[in-house]
């Protein structure tokens, strides 16, 4: 195992030990155990919700029979956008109902909306630059646009020569 790992993860736990031993000098050791216990509660809350929340943004909206639109707006990247703000809402609820009191401080900071944009917008790069690293270019609805080999994906159409007319379609017209 990588060793700085380990300095990571003996340094974090010293670090959530030595905040819930300074809450323990405040309000004792039952109550960093009470407050342990609200935090995973708010957790779980905040978990249900924002997958509540990303439900949302997948339904369609009908009225009458008839789709009317998708409650996070008619455009997929609206959707897009909705689902994973919710979805960083959800890891915040898994950081604050993780026992550890940094840990749920990190969760709630999570909880802003512009702390929100901003872990989104470092995910983003990050997501972007290992995959041109891949050799894949990425257009703004994050498809594919051309591979490391100079292929573009999905099928190429080459247009007809203008002078070869185009087959008639046979069939009976109704009319509703």
């Amino acid at each position: 195992m990588n060793p700085l790992v380990i300095i990571g993860v003996v340094g974090y736990i010293a670090i959530e030990w030595f905040a819930a031993s300074l809450l323990a000098r405040l309000i004792g050791w039952g109550g960093v155990a009470l407050v342990m216990m609200i935090l995973f509660i708010i957790g779980v809350a905040v978990c249900r919700r924002a997958g509540f929340s990303a439900l949302r943004a997948t339904q369609p909206v009908y009225i009458d029979g008839v789709l009317v639109t998708t409650p996070a707006g008619s455009d997929t990247s609206t959707a897009v956008k909705a689902m994973g703000d919710a979805g960083l809402r959800f890891v915040s609820g898994v950081a604050i109902a993780t026992p550890g009191l940094v840990t749920s401080a990190c969760g709630f900071l999570m909880l802003i909306p512009a702390v929100r944009r901003g872990v989104a917008l470092i995910g983003v790069r990050q997501f972007r630059r290992r995959a041109e690293a891949a050799g894949i270019v990425l257009d703004e609805q994050f498809r594919p646009t051309t591979f490391h080999d100079g292929s573009v994906p999905g099928t190429v159409q080459h247009p007809r020569d203008p002078g070869e007319p185009s087959a008639a379609i046979e069939g009976v017209i109704v009319d509703d």
